[in-house]
């Protein structure tokens, strides 16, 4: 096989995990339990991520959901708190782009993000600039796990599927991305998402 590009999930893979205390300061704006917060953000982070709910429609949905009343001041406060909990990056998965790009590989951010967190990490993360592309859900209206998006982000790359890997964490993606013939890595920790990397496609 020759690699050709390499695509980056940004969650949890290039960014830190969201910690348990940023969901619970979310739902400390609402005054809603965590654990209700919590299945409530998720339900419809889709809709946000693509695009097809603007993030007063979010946040107003998990506001419902959660069974509180929401202000426009809480919607500007939770994304703030929102676009802050993603914006902790993984300098040892940056540093796997830094180094593939240097090796002539093509590098990629592939990933579901809504635009108000696109907008405040454009700013707050300037490194992710110098992925030579990035395919982001809000931009195009799909979410991992579709075809589209994969397919969307193959197209600017100009690469074949069979000559990309998407580091992933989450399984449903990683298989969505084998499945028109990309390669995957199921992202779990770095050393072990390094060692994949070194003795599958001999990165690094």
């Amino acid at each position: 096989m020759q690699l050709r590009a390499l695509m980056f999930d940004y969650g949890n893979v290039l960014s830190m995990a969201q910690k348990t205390e940023d969901l619970t300061s979310m739902a400390g704006v609402l005054r809603a339990a965590h654990d209700d917060f919590a299945a409530s953000y998720w339900r419809y982070r889709n809709n946000y991520d693509c695009g097809r709910y603007d993030a007063t429609t979010y946040w107003r949905s998990v506001a419902d959901d959660c069974g509180c009343r929401i202000s426009a001041d809480q919607v500007i406060r939770l994304i703030a708190l929102d676009c802050e909990s993603w914006a902790h990056p993984n300098m040892i998965a940056v540093g796997w782009a830094k180094s593939a790009h240097a090796a002539g590989i093509s590098t990629a951010i592939l990933s579901n993000m809504p635009a108000p967190v696109r907008d405040y990490l454009d700013v707050r993360c300037p490194w992710l600039h110098e992925f030579d592309n990035r395919t982001l859900s809000c931009e195009i209206g799909a979410v991992k796990p579709e075809p589209a998006i994969y397919r969307y982000c193959l197209e600017l790359l100009a690469v074949e599927a069979s000559e990309s890997v998407l580091l992933d964490d989450r399984y449903e993606n990683v298989h969505a991305a084998e499945a028109i013939g990309m390669h995957g890595v199921l992202f779990k920790s770095c050393e072990q998402a390094r060692s994949e990397l070194e003795g599958r496609f001999g990165i690094f």
